[in-house]
Order: structure tokens, then sequence, then C-alpha cells
């Protein structure tokens, strides 16, 4: 009788194991947002160095709003650079343009915040922020868990963000060093402490360095360019997509080596995010973001 009460508990033990392990698993893919759109939000990146002069904040908005409008259902959307790189050949500084609650050796932070007023009207105008760092040598899990938990009282901001290209990029030839699984799954812990709802993107042009297996709700951006023509272009993004499917990915478009074909568009942005969209597959979501080297210029393109 004994024994048969305790194959019986262990037997209820393993199910129970079992459902915890199925529901844990649930939980973790119910992360990937439902798609909704053929693409699900799109805007443009603002950086420091790539748009001159600097647009206002109403000028951001604008922007976002009107590249948005060319994707019905899609939700305005920033990749907006809080730290750039700076440094040498062999050393590499992250400048930030917020200050820090407690210092991060290799940041160099600003005592004034620069990105508050932009992101209170994001915050009352429904619009997406995802919060991008160049790393440098700078403590990528910190950086990412100081950043999110200054933020995380805005409903417009979305998630953090790291390009991969400037992380540990010294004598890399400008490739950066590939983001490990163990660091992409520390990074997706730490802004999750900041706040659970917080996810990030790792940006990269090769899939190589992006981490192998880990996936959780990480969002990969593309901004691979010089394609040479639109039918490259979508070759290459769709191969991106299938590869991380079904995760959410994210297309950084429009820079200058790839206006051969799209400075000869009436509508770039659009024509360019609905080919690129036809590529993801039917369960994932898809985002188109400008770059602003060319914002100025292709918005006088869009009707």
């Amino acid at each position: 009788m004994k024994k048969i009460i305790a194959k019986t508990a262990i037997a209820l033990l393993l199910i129970s194991a079992a459902s915890i392990s199925l529901s844990c698993s649930k939980k973790a893919s119910a992360r990937i947002p439902e798609k909704t759109a053929p693409v699900s939000f799109a805007g443009c990146r603002s950086s420091s160095y790539g748009i001159r002069p600097f647009p206002s904040t109403d000028e951001w908005l604008k922007y976002a709003a009107k590249i948005s409008e060319q994707f019905p259902g899609s939700a305005p959307a920033f990749v907006w650079i809080v730290g750039h790189v700076e440094g040498n050949g062999t050393q590499k500084g992250c400048i930030l343009n917020f200050p820090l609650e407690k210092p991060i050796e290799g940041v160099c932070d600003f005592p004034a915040d620069e990105n508050e007023a932009f992101l209170t009207l994001c915050d009352q105008k429904g619009y997406q922020v995802w919060l991008q760092v160049e790393p440098g040598d700078a403590d990528i899990v910190e950086l990412a868990y100081q950043t999110m938990k200054r933020y995380k009282n805005h409903p417009s901001v979305k998630g953090f963000g790291v390009d991969v290209e400037w992380y540990k990029c010294g004598n890399t030839d400008g490739y950066g060093t590939p983001l490990t699984d163990d660091v992409a799954k520390a990074i997706d812990k730490a802004v999750k402490k900041a706040d659970p709802r917080f996810n990030y993107f790792a940006k990269h042009w090769d899939e190589n360095w992006m981490p192998e297996t880990y996936r959780s709700d990480i969002i990969f951006v593309n901004d691979s360019q010089g394609h040479g023509s639109l039918a490259k272009m979508q070759k290459g993004f769709k191969a991106w997509a299938d590869h991380f499917a079904p995760n959410t990915v994210v297309y950084q478009i429009g820079y200058e080596a790839d206006a051969n074909f799209w400075g000869k568009m009436e509508n770039p942005v659009k024509e360019i995010g609905d080919v690129l969209a036809e590529g993801v597959q039917e369960n994932q979501n898809c985002g188109i973001i400008w770059v602003d080297f060319t914002l100025k210029k292709v918005m006088k393109k869009i009707k």
C-alpha cells in the first residue's frame, strides 16, 4: 500500500513538474506579441551624429507619424540613441546623454537629461521607443539595467537596444564582438529586472554576431546596407527573418549606400517597407525604421 501511495505521489510530482515546465514555456513564448498588421511599428532612428541640424521634438514626432502612416495598423516608433561610442582604436567608451544613478566603468554620463521631454510627448501621443546604446567596452548588462530603470515610468518606452557593431569594438574592423548566449541572457534579465514589460533589441548586419540559441523576446534588427538592388535587399532580409522566426525583426533602412535604387522611387519608405514585410513569416512581427542620415531627404518624397 505504501509503495502504491509513493508511486502515486511521484507520478503527481512529475505531472506537476511537467505542467509547470509547459506553463513557463507558454509564458515565455507568449511574450512575443501577436501579429496584427504586416508592419507592426514604423518610424525613424535618432542619433546625435546622423542628422543636421538636430530636429525639434515636434519635428521628430511628425517624421515618425508620417512614416507610420505608410503602413496601416503600425504604431509610430523610434530607435532613440541615448549613448554613442567614442575612443581610440583599442579602447572605446560610451557617452550618454543622461546622468547615471551610479558610475559604470567606461561610461561618461551627462549631468542634464536630454530625453525626458521627448519621452513625455511620446507618452502622450502613444508612440513606441527603444532606447539604444553603442556600448563600446562598457558593462553592457549594468548599462542596460540603469538605462531602463531610469526611464521605466514612461509608457512609451518599450525596451532597450544594443548595437553589436559597437560592442567591444576596438580592433574588430568595425564588426564589434559577437553577442554570446550568456551575455544576451544577462541583458534580458537586466531589462526585465528594471520592469518585466521590457524587451530589448540586438542590432547587426550579420546573423553570426547575434546570440546563437538564446531568443526570449529579443527583437533582431538588421542594419545592412549596400545591397545594390531592392531584390537583393529583400533576399537578404528574408533570410534574416527566417533565421530568427518567430521573433520580431526590424529593418533599419535608408542608407546612402542604397540610394542608387531607393532614390529613384516615388515613395521609398512605403515601396521598400511593403516588399520587406512580405518576406517575414505569417506569425512574425516586423518593424521598419528609416535611418536619420537621409531622413529629411526621404520626407520630401512621402506624399
